[in-house]
């Protein structure tokens, strides 16, 4: 117009119009720049579904140069763009608002290909996943187990490139095996784009010049007889093709260049990676792992998590003997590493979901046995977890995956998720052990703990250890890897998530070190606690010696070994044969050392008697091990017994053995070699002086009465004892303190000086009596007491009573004879020679005289708490359990998760049941006082459970005015929980008023009060009591002061409730508000009765509002996790069911529940199977016979 005289002079006239009409035909031109845009990349696609022989040179190069022309008008369009609006930019042309048909973009030679390559490998990866199909229908794939899957690319190419020729993987009949079929896919690919490509460089300049970075080169002129020169065509019968029939002489001459011909190579070097690139994500997508079988979109039935693997294998395995582009094998291989990585995560989603599962309700049994091994249901599940991890850790390998990605690193987010699930394994791991062994240690299940301690432990250290030596080769830290390798540790992520692997599998393994040392400790603390309970003490071990040896056991040693020992030897029986040593031997040590120990804390005194009983009780242990019903094998019994500990305890033995002689004049001519018991081969070690505790020279093991009859079988017997000692087995220091425990000499008087003639007399007669028959225990004891009075007899005739008497006078008289008894007349003197001379027993002595004149003697009560009283008249011993009263912290400690428990289970039954087996004594008060504390911080349901224990306890494990003393000490507290709880005095308040109401507290609890309380906070406590008992006075009991809780409501309690939330929240729309509604309900399994009521509170409703906001709740619900899956589906699927009945009611119901259906599922709701399942209201036929073909109304 600026060019034309007579248009010119618009410009100015009628600017406006000018402008408006410029406006309108850009507004064409850029609609139909968007048309071409469109036409364009329909052409290409078209061109890439061709085939070779299909596709004339000349029509394509009218394609290509019409591209050219279309990028130099989109070109113009941003240079005139740029001139009339300064503030815009060249370089990004029509990319403003307000155009028709959005920003159109210009076909370098980048999109030209992309293009191409996008169609040419969506078709191609259709070809390879219809022979897939095909295969897997036949039956072509193999499943394929974690623990003997093969790393499809760890073969070695250049030994698989040797075999070609020989024959591929099993094929089903009339199906081409896949390397065939990867071949001609690159052989036809090739045949159309050196077409394409060659078409392209002969007919365009500015679409390739660039990729040879080179400078354009002007068209050469067409001149006559020019002779091409002759290079040789690029694929067989393309130089006819491209003959000069078809193109220019000028075009024919540039193609058979060798400068164009190289840059045809260069374009399609740059086409290739994006064409299998196409390939792999599209064959990705439509080998996607699923759970149903029936696959809408085709893909493989069989592509299982297993299955996956074995198509990975079959894949690299086809690349091997395939002759294809490292494009193809480096996308192929991707695609496998896909494949294999989506099948481990989804088998070990599944796995862990059920070994969490699993662990809430393990009771620690041992499954059937494989192999000699025994571990539990939870432990199993979680050594499954780890075989998919190990193989994808074995295909992440820096040499493997650099090999795979061609020289790239793997995706970080399959790192991270790999390394993820590998931590949370190895925890879960952990976690299950730990937690396991504590939880049945603390309760002394011994069978349990060894389960977990010796059998899950051993399995899954050994698992742990392993997947941690794999991510240490998977992801290796800079300098532990080749130089060749580049460090795998490419983020800050996968480095801690290495570090927190690493320090997992060290914690199982520090607490494999620890469990025994921890088990031998608890084992010797409840051994010591045992034998503290049951053990005897006082005249129990020194008992006379008797005609037999001691032949059982105690009970105590029985019930104590069957306590500890037994448990263990029944656990050990199903873990193998290296774990049952160790445990065995931390056990047998623990307890026997306990036992020793406890015996020499409490210094109990043997005589000779209650050695060898003792004895008989040590023994109780070699005969527990030795027992046919333990099943230990020959082996293991032998090492257990040679344990250092059984030989430790045959010195105790032989030391308590070591007797000292009851006369000190009579030698220890008898049991010889007792003298021996400390030596070594018959050498003395040292010598030690007579009457010391070391002396073996006061040994008196002869018994008065039955010596002969025993000597023989006593030396046996230590004989037996000294063939199991050593000299280094038991340290002297112990063994000073078994010699203390002797039982030193009888406590009868005896004479000082040498025996004379009728001791040795009456010591010969005792023996020849003792010798000369076999006497029963009556005849026994009528000898011993006969002989006994006539020991004193004689005693007395020989004692010396002249020590006192004068000297003879010098006269010469013979003074009386001191034996007669004219001799002591009116002597009032001490008979024994000392003292003052006073009269003896001060004066209450004499013939018939039982003590002073006006003395009273009262019956002497025995110390029952004395150890060592021993009173022959006393009956037999008689042991009671005494549970200790428990301290303040203990109390607390015990109660406080036996509180917690029940709030999770509601049986008072169990807990006054727990509470009975505790000695509460005086702290009863404490119980009341820490549950009701804990239910301050709890939920409604669980004050409600907790009013009903208190209810439970009264009359039963407490009184009422236990339950007042816990609420006094709760009303001073109350300054300090309402720190924690700001409603705790009127929570208080209510539960004095139920407490009162449930007669679990006096009637005049609150009378006490009156006028008393001075803290304002217990005052409003008391307040709202008092009110609460008020408004109810005619209501025996306050159930609903805090709300029937959770569960136990009535169902159509619980339906009313949910009824009045929908209904406010369709007034308010509140979401928040209804979700609080919902979880202050407390039924989380019921759930799926909202979801009902919803549905059908929006089928009976009217209008779009209500629809949109159900959805609206239905998706917060959902996305929250208050409504599962499985409610959301119960709710619908009730619906689906009763709809016929509510289409009575709603004759639209029908449509509505579809359009309400379809909201849920674009919002992600519900499922696309629920959605489909919806049913739909049956419609008239349009025209039916006898219609006259009229379409009905």
């Amino acid at each position: 117009m600026r060019s034309d005289p007579w248009l010119r002079v618009l410009l100015l006239q009628h600017h406006e119009s000018v402008t408006h009409m410029k406006r309108a035909l850009g507004l064409l031109a850029l609609h139909a720049i968007r048309l071409v845009e469109r036409y364009v990349e329909v052409l290409l696609q078209c061109l890439a579904q061709a085939s070779p022989a299909a596709v004339s040179p000349a029509q394509l190069a009218d394609l290509f140069q019409g591209l050219e022309i279309y990028n130099h008008v989109l070109s113009d369009q941003a240079l005139e763009r740029a001139s009339s609006e300064p503030g815009a930019d060249p370089a990004t042309p029509l990319r403003h608002k307000g155009e028709v048909g959005g920003g159109a973009q210009a076909y370098p030679i980048g999109r030209v290909l992309g293009v191409l390559a996008a169609e040419r490998g969506r078709l191609a990866a259709h070809r390879l996943h219809q022979l897939l199909l095909q295969r897997a229908q036949g039956d072509g794939l193999e499943q394929v187990h974690w623990e003997n899957a093969v790393v499809p690319w760890a073969m070695d190419r250049s030994s698989s490139e040797t075999d070609v020729g020989s024959p591929g993987p099993p094929t089903v009949e009339g199906l081409p095996s896949l390397p065939e079929e990867l071949q001609v896919l690159c052989r036809e690919d090739k045949e159309l784009l050196d077409l394409v490509l060659g078409v392209l460089v002969a007919s365009t300049d500015t679409l390739w010049h660039h990729v040879l970075k080179r400078p354009k080169q002007e068209k050469p002129p067409a001149e006559e007889g020019q002779e091409p020169p002759v290079v040789p065509a690029a694929s067989p019968g393309l130089d006819e093709r491209l003959s000069s029939a078809s193109l220019p002489s000028w075009k024919s001459v540039r193609w058979l260049d060798a400068s164009y011909s190289e840059a045809a190579e260069v374009l399609y070097a740059q086409y290739r990676p994006l064409f299998w690139e196409a390939v792999a994500t599209w064959l990705a997508h439509h080998l996607e792992l699923r759970q149903d079988q029936a696959q809408p979109c085709g893909g493989l039935p069989q592509c299982t998590e297993r299955a996956a693997a074995a198509l990975a294998q079959e894949l690299s395995q086809a690349l091997s003997q395939a002759r294809v582009p490292p494009e193809c094998e480096a996308a192929l291989r991707r695609l496998g590493l896909c494949l294999i990585s989506q099948a481990v995560f989804q088998s070990w989603d599944r796995g862990f979901c059920q070994a969490l599962g699993s662990s809430l309700s393990d009771k620690c049994v041992p499954g059937p046995r494989t192999a000699g091994t025994a571990h539990s249901r939870t432990a199993q599940l979680l050594r499954e977890l780890h075989p998919p991890l190990a193989f994808a850790l074995k295909c992440l390998e820096p040499p493997l995956a650099a090999r795979t990605a061609s020289g790239d690193h793997v995706s970080p987010s399959l790192r991270l998720e790999l390394l993820t699930r590998c931590l949370a394994t190895g925890q879960a791991s952990c976690s299950w052990l730990m937690a396991k062994a504590y939880q049945h240690l603390a309760a002394w299940s011994l069978c349990p703990f060894l389960l977990v301690t010796q059998g899950d432990l051993q399995l899954l250290k050994a698992e742990t250890t392993r997947l941690a030596e794999l991510v240490s080769g998977a992801f290796p830290e800079g300098g532990d890897s080749p130089r060749w390798v580049r460090p795998a540790l490419g983020s800050h992520q996968e480095r801690q998530l290495c570090l927190q692997i690493h320090s997992t599998a060290a914690s199982i393994q520090s607490f494999s070190q620890d469990v025994l040392r921890m088990f031998s400790t608890d084992c010797k603390r409840m051994s010591a606690e045992i034998f503290g309970q049951t053990m005897p003490l006082g005249k129990h071990w020194r008992a006379g010696l008797r005609a037999d040896l001691p032949s059982t056991p105690s009970e105590y040693a029985l019930a104590a070994a069957q306590s500890v020992l037994g448990q263990v030897l029944q656990g050990i029986q199903l873990l193998p044969r290296e774990s049952q040593v160790p445990a065995l031997t931390h056990v047998m040590t623990a307890f026997v050392e306990a036992w020793m120990d406890h015996i020499l804390t409490q210094k109990i005194k043997f005589s000779l008697q209650g050695a060898l009983q003792l004895k008989q009780d040590f023994d109780t242990v070699r005969q527990l091990v030795q027992s046919a019903d333990c099943g230990l094998s020959p082996e293991i019994k032998q090492a257990v017994l040679s344990l250092r500990i059984f030989q430790q305890m045959d010195n105790a033995i032989l030391c308590l053995l070591q007797q000292p002689s009851s006369k000190a004049y009579l030698p220890s001519h008898t049991w010889e070699s007792f003298r021996k018991c400390c030596s070594h081969n018959g050498v003395r070690t040292q010598d030690f002086p007579t009457g010391s505790l070391e002396s073996l020279e006061s040994l008196d093991v002869q018994a008065l009465r039955n010596s002969t009859a025993l000597e023989s079988q006593s030396s046996d017997l230590l004989s037996q004892l000294q063939g199991s000692c050593t000299p280094e087995s038991y340290l002297p220091s112990t063994q000073q303190e078994w010699l203390s425990l002797r039982l030193h000499g009888t406590r009868r008087w005896k004479a000082t000086g040498q025996a004379s003639s009728e001791d040795e007399a009456l010591e010969e007669e005792l023996m020849d009596g003792d010798e000369s028959r076999s006497w029963t225990p009556q005849e026994k004891a009528l000898h011993e007491a006969q002989l006994k009075a006539k020991a004193k007899r004689r005693l007395r005739r020989t004692s010396s009573r002249d020590s006192t008497r004068e000297p003879a006078p010098e006269g010469g008289e013979p003074s009386p004879d001191p034996s007669s008894p004219k001799g002591k007349t009116n002597d009032r003197k001490s008979r024994m020679g000392k003292g003052r001379g006073l009269p003896k027993k001060g004066g209450a002595g004499g013939k018939g005289v039982w003590g002073a004149p006006g003395l009273v003697y009262g019956y002497q009560e025995p110390d029952a708490r004395d150890p060592n009283y021993d009173e022959s008249s006393q009956g037999d011993t008689v042991y009671a359990t005494v549970t200790p009263e428990l301290e303040e912290g203990e109390l607390e400690k015990n109660v406080h998760p036996m509180v917690l428990e029940y709030f999770e289970h509601g049986d008072t039954l169990e807990v006054m049941e727990l509470l009975k087996e505790l000695n509460l004594g005086s702290r009863k008060h404490a119980v009341p006082s820490l549950a009701v504390a804990l239910a301050l911080e709890g939920k409604a349901s669980h004050r409600e459970l907790t009013s009903r224990l208190l209810s439970d306890l009264v009359g039963k494990v407490m009184t009422s005015e236990d339950i007042a003393r816990a609420f006094d000490k709760m009303l001073k507290d109350l300054p300090d929980l309402i720190l924690d709880t700001p409603e705790a005095p009127q929570m208080l308040g209510q539960f004095i008023a139920r407490a009162v109401a449930d007669h679990a507290l006096p009637l005049d609890f609150l009378d006490r009060y009156k006028g008393r309380v001075d803290c304002e906070h217990a005052r409003a406590a008391l307040d709202r009591a008092a009110v609460l008992l008020r408004i109810k006075r005619d209501v025996n009991q306050l159930d609903n002061v805090w709300g029937v809780g959770g569960g136990q409501r009535p169902v159509k309690h619980l339906i009313k409730e949910m009824n009045l939330l929908l209904r406010e929240y369709l007034l308010s729309g509140e979401v928040s508000e209804a979700e609080h509604c919902l979880r202050e309900l407390e039924v989380p399994h019921f759930h799926h009765e909202l979801v009902y009521e919803a549905v059908v509170m929006v089928l009976e409703s009217t209008g779009e509002t209500p629809v949109v906001m159900m959805v609206k709740l239905l998706k917060v619900l959902w996305e929250t996790g208050l409504v599962t899956l499985d409610q959301m589906n119960r709710g619908f699927q009730r619906v689906y069911d009763e709809l016929g009945d509510i289409s009575l009611d709603v004759p639209l119901a029908h449509r509505i529940l579809e359009r309400l259906v379809d909201l849920c599922f674009e919002e992600g709701v519900i499922t696309k199977q629920l959605r489909d399942t919806c049913p739909a209201r049956g419609r008239k036929r349009f025209v039916s016979e006898g219609d006259g073909g009229q379409i009905k109304q």
